[in-house]
């Protein structure tokens, strides 16, 4: 999606914007490349919501709700790796259940999502790991948050984006 994405930010541009954000994290794979060719700076979701998550006094263990794609292509865990903060990934069986969560999101599926019941047992195993903290690493993924139980602290990055935005355009 590069030359795509390319194109908007060379429309954003044009028109004048002060900022770009990507509220997608598989969409920041392209980030860097996108950035060397679009004058206006481009805000990384991903690095604003690892800083936020330093500064809070969450638990040094999070675990990453993602679409596979973010998964695979290291994104979080390239920026925690920077941080003293341990991101926990799903194994490949609950990651199948993760992925398939925000498809059906995708599709529309958010209260009545089939995959609410497998997903608030994936949490559960990690409440019991002592990790009380998921990090939303999809843009799908916070709209279940009001359906997942358990009581673990919820990240959502679009939010954490959305607050940067407010405050940089004040």
């Amino acid at each position: 999606p590069l030359s795509e994405m390319v194109k908007s930010g060379l429309f954003l541009e044009k028109a004048g914007v002060d900022f770009i954000l990507i509220p997608c994290c598989t969409a920041h794979f392209w980030l860097k490349e996108l950035q060397q060719r679009v004058k206006a700076p481009i805000y990384n979701m991903i690095e604003a919501t690892v800083a936020y998550i330093g500064e809070q006094r969450y638990s040094k263990q999070i675990l990453l709700l993602a679409s596979t794609a973010t998964v695979q292509t290291d994104l979080y865990q390239k920026a925690f790796r920077t941080r003293d903060l341990k991101l926990v990934i799903p194994t490949p069986a609950e990651q199948e259940i993760v992925a398939a969560a925000i498809d059906q999101v995708k599709a529309g599926l958010i209260e009545r999502n089939p995959y609410l019941k497998p997903l608030n047992l994936i949490l559960k195993r990690y409440m019991s790991k002592e990790i009380s903290t998921v990090l939303g690493g999809c843009t799908e993924v916070p709209l279940l948050f009001p359906f997942l139980e358990g009581g673990m602290i919820k990240i959502d990055p679009t939010l954490i984006l959305a607050r940067l935005a407010i405050a940089r355009a004040k």
